[in-house]
């Protein structure tokens, strides 16, 4: 091994699903397009069962700069509000309480085979359909948590946070 490689450790920060206010007045990411979809209306019909754990940009902006100010950090931190996936059925229920027409959301789940089979026309392949709908997991983000000193926001604060965010852009 080269010395000059020695004097670094490798930290990295794998957040979960990003979400909060963008930097950017016009956000092109998918998770934008995937969310403004389920805001929106376009998702009124139903929604695929995929889960997803959240975390608010402000809290993974906070976990990089703390692994930069530690010099004990080490290895991969996971950085995620909760411990557990949500779908995005469940998103949308969240977001009901403070969305200005909640009748836009969807209240239902594709099934399975309908969701695997409209994959390809949403940009999603068949295969990673079949991997992904239908299966919630668990998350641990309890070693960034102690050794960056993150108290993260909650799921219900995340997910709302998002909307709040996406409907003012939406204003401008």
């Amino acid at each position: 091994m080269n010395e000059s490689q020695t004097r670094w450790d490798l930290v990295v920060i794998c957040p979960t699903l990003v979400l909060g206010p963008s930097l950017s007045a016009d956000p092109t990411s998918g998770t934008f397009y995937m969310l403004e979809n389920l805001f929106g209306g376009k998702d009124k019909m139903g929604v695929p069962e995929l889960h997803f754990p959240v975390v608010d940009v402000r809290d993974v902006a906070f976990a990089h700069v703390a692994a930069g100010e530690n010099p004990a950090a080490k290895g991969r931190y996971l950085v995620s509000s909760g411990d557990k996936s949500l779908s995005m059925l469940e998103m949308a229920h969240l977001v009901k309480s403070v969305h200005e027409n909640p009748g836009l959301l969807p209240t239902r789940q594709f099934p399975k085979l309908m969701a695997v089979a409209a994959g390809p026309f949403v940009g999603m392949s068949i295969g990673y359909m079949r991997r992904n709908i239908g299966y919630a997991f668990k998350v641990d983000a309890g070693r960034s948590a102690k050794e960056f000193g993150i108290q993260y926001k909650s799921v219900e604060g995340v997910v709302q946070g998002h909307y709040l965010a996406w409907k003012e852009s939406q204003k401008k």
